[in-house]
């Protein structure tokens, strides 16, 4: 009796039993064309099915195309009977309001707290979130009134969709526990632009709402290496620690020169030197946050080719970057 617990969940977090979570969430979306045969799960799970099996297109991942294990393990491991054609996917996929599906993560996400799953993530009290943005679809033809548009010196104007994606992530895992994006899309009545500092806002809001006693450390490329971010992670009680970059931050570099401690490592015929200081100012303006500064210098031995390279971070937490340096630098 005391071994049926974690059977349970250990069979809730297989790939069946994942699927079928999801599948319960998208039979509770509403539809409102009704007059298709194919149900909306339906449409939903194949969409799904055709990125998990990394098809190269949605043209072949037609219904009437698909090879006969293709269609096996879409009835059996996604319930699918009845798969869309490529058309048809995209006129009922279109009906759906991307809000509807984050009930699919949180689900999912549960499960993996149930299942203890989230014990082999723990990094210093907490996790990492791994976030950044990726672009989805881009075309000078094809565009809706969500697309961003981007006007060329040529005269060319091109649609783009992009999305903010963010994982839970372990360097001793190889998996990662994907939490709900964040579309980078026109927001319905705005004229301009949506860029990723508004969906990375959007994202932390709900992040915060949906998981409010998660502890994170979030980690961000050097577009997110700004005052106004780093306020915003504050003010929400998240830890962080962001790319940042000589062009990108030049107060800041000229501000650490000279008072960084310098630690030098050898490891086999590779040489690297740490440099670090806490509670500097991010740059010269009014009201600065203060954060702390770790960069690493690196010279490594590939064969006979020395490669040479320099990067460095900012962190809000206490326990300052030196020692996430440790655990997982080089």
């Amino acid at each position: 009796m005391k071994h049926q617990p974690h059977q349970k969940a250990k069979k809730t977090l297989s790939m069946t039993g994942l699927l079928s979570i999801v599948r319960e969430v998208f039979d509770s979306i509403p539809r409102e064309v009704k007059r298709q045969t194919i149900s909306l799960s339906d449409c939903l799970m194949s969409a799904l099915a055709m990125f998990s099996m990394k098809s190269p297109s949605l043209l072949a991942f037609d219904g009437t195309k698909l090879e006969e294990t293709v269609l096996h393990n879409l009835e059996t491991l996604y319930e699918v009977t009845n798969p869309p054609s490529d058309t048809h996917m995209r006129e009922v996929l279109d009906e759906v309001d991307p809000k509807a599906l984050r009930e699919t993560f949180l689900s999912v996400f549960h499960e993996a707290q149930r299942g203890k799953l989230l014990e082999r993530y723990s990094f210093f009290d907490g996790y990492l979130c791994l976030v950044d943005g990726t672009e989805i679809f881009n075309s000078e033809k094809i565009h809706c009134k969500n697309c961003c548009k981007k006007e060329h010196q040529d005269g060319r104007v091109t649609y783009h969709h992009q999305m903010l994606g963010a994982v839970l992530a372990h360097s001793d895992c190889r998996q990662v526990i994907p939490l709900c994006p964040e579309p980078i899309l026109k927001q319905d009545g705005i004229t301009k632009n949506d860029c990723e500092r508004n969906a990375f806002r959007r994202f932390l809001i709900d992040l915060k709402r949906e998981h409010p006693r998660l502890v994170l450390t979030i980690c961000s490329d050097a577009l997110s290496a700004t005052a106004p971010h780093i306020k915003d992670l504050k003010s929400l009680e998240y830890k962080f620690i962001i790319v940042t970059k000589p062009e990108g931050n030049r107060t800041l570099y000229d501000w650490v020169k000279g008072i960084t401690r310098d630690v030098k490592m050898t490891v086999g015929k590779n040489k690297y030197v740490f440099r670090y200081v806490n509670n500097v100012p991010l740059n010269d303006t009014p009201n600065a946050p203060n954060v702390n500064f770790f960069e690493c210098e690196w010279i490594e031995m590939k064969g006979r080719k020395e490669i040479r390279g320099r990067c460095g971070w900012v962190s809000g937490s206490r326990s300052n970057l030196w020692t996430f340096s440790k655990g997982y630098g080089a």
